[in-house]
Order: C-alpha cells, then structure tokens, then sequence
C-alpha cells in the first residue's frame, strides 16, 4: 500500500539549500517511494509545494505568520512540534528521519503515537558544536543523555562520515552508525565552474584560506580574523557562506 511506501523527513530549516536531505529525498523517490518534508516557513515560501515528486509542507508559527525562523524562542519550536505532531498522526509515515539532533525528539513521538520505524540523520556532531558552548553544563549534559538515549532507540542512526559514526558509538554505546556521505551528484562534478582565486581575480599562486558554512556566533569566526591580523599581508581570506 501507499502507506507502507512513504517516508516523512523532519527537518528544522525551510528547506530551500539543505543539499544532503534534497539527494536523500531524490534517492527515495526513485526507488518508488512517496516522500513528504515537514520543515519551517519561510517569509516568500509557499506553505506547501511538490518539487520533483517530495511534497514539502512548511509550518508557520501561529503567533507570528510566517516571519524569518531565525532567532525565535524555544516555545516556538514546541509550538512547531506540536502541529508537526498532530499532522503525522494523519500521514502515518512507514518510516521517519529525524534530520539533526532538533528533529530527533518529534520523530522518537510520531513513531511512538503514529507506529513506523525511526531513522537519525547525525549531520554533526551535536554534543561539541560550538552553538551549545555558551550553555551551562547541565544544559549541554541534558542534551547529550537526550541524544544518547533517543538514538539508541532509533532504527537506524546515519551519519556522514567514518569519524563521526566512530565517536557516536562510543560516546553513546550504540550501534555503529551507517554512513552516508555527502557527495555532489556525478553531474555537477562534470560541469566546469571557476575556482575561487579567479572569481576573486587572484593569482593562482596566492595563499587563500576559505571559511565555508553559516555565518554565526560560536563558529570561531572571531578567532580567525584575529589570526589573519597575524599573518603576512600576501595570505587571502575568503568567507562563504550567509547568516545573521
């Protein structure tokens, strides 16, 4: 049946850029099955849209439409959680993927209440990422023995690469994850695109250092600009990446 077919995946961003859950996403839908995404809204994003066969549904928040989900307070989220909760309890998915340590405790409820099997997608690893450096360690335990507890309750915990499944298992006693690298599709790879010292207009030789990702605090941003102050003028940085 249908219902035996379809895989939910949870994800806490808009899903506009999120390239790993996107291929994940391809690869399902090309093995037949039907695939939905519940993620957040987004100013300027439909509330529901089917892109190449996923069904993608963004859930705002009540109390304040569909503003930018960044630096929103955590009763949002489990304002978020709640109606993500309650739409699940319909779909009936055959499998959940709970994509990051956020959407790890809403799938762990939907396979409770909803029945189906739970997969974790450890895109990090969550329990040393510099966001939880500024919690105090109570805090950053409590979110530890959370994941530790829900993972080795998940079906199948999957991560992106050797090191990071190794360090799972033996922080949390579990299973040694499945890894599933993030790989650019072979296609892309075949389509000729600058490199980055020439759309800087940059000598080949010249030194450059890049910082690729998110824009944000605790991300060690800071400390690479001070140590730049350090080095010769003729070494470059380039920063890509968006954020607050």
């Amino acid at each position: 049946s249908m219902k035996s077919r379809t895989v939910l995946q949870l994800l806490f961003n808009p899903f506009t850029h999120d390239a790993r859950v996107s291929k994940e996403c391809a690869s399902l839908v090309k093995a037949g099955f039907d695939v939905h995404v519940f993620c957040l809204a987004h100013t300027g994003l439909p509330t529901q849209e089917e892109r190449e066969g996923v069904k993608i549904r963004r859930f705002s928040f009540l109390l304040q439409g569909t503003r930018p989900f960044r630096g929103r307070g955590h009763w949002m989220y489990a304002e978020c959680y709640l109606r993500m909760l309650i739409a699940s309890l319909e779909l009936r998915p055959m499998w959940v993927q709970a994509n990051d340590l956020e959407a790890l405790p809403l799938g762990y409820l939907i396979t409770r209440l909803a029945g189906g099997r739970l997969l974790y997608d450890s895109h990090e690893l969550w329990r040393d990422c510099g966001f939880l450096g500024n919690w105090p360690g109570w805090a950053r335990r409590a979110v530890s023995t959370m994941e530790g507890f829900l993972g080795g309750k998940a079906d199948q915990v999957v991560t992106v690469s050797e090191g990071i499944a190794r360090e799972l298992r033996a922080q949390y006693g579990i299973q040694l994850p499945l890894v599933i690298r993030n790989v650019p599709p072979p296609s892309s790879l075949q389509v000729p695109f600058p490199g980055i010292k020439e759309r800087l207009g940059l000598c080949t030789k010249t030194r450059l250092i890049v910082h690729s990702g998110n824009l944000q605090t605790d991300r060690g941003l800071d400390i690479l600009l001070k140590a730049m102050a350090t080095l010769p003028p003729s070494i470059h940085l380039a920063v890509l990446g968006v954020g607050d």
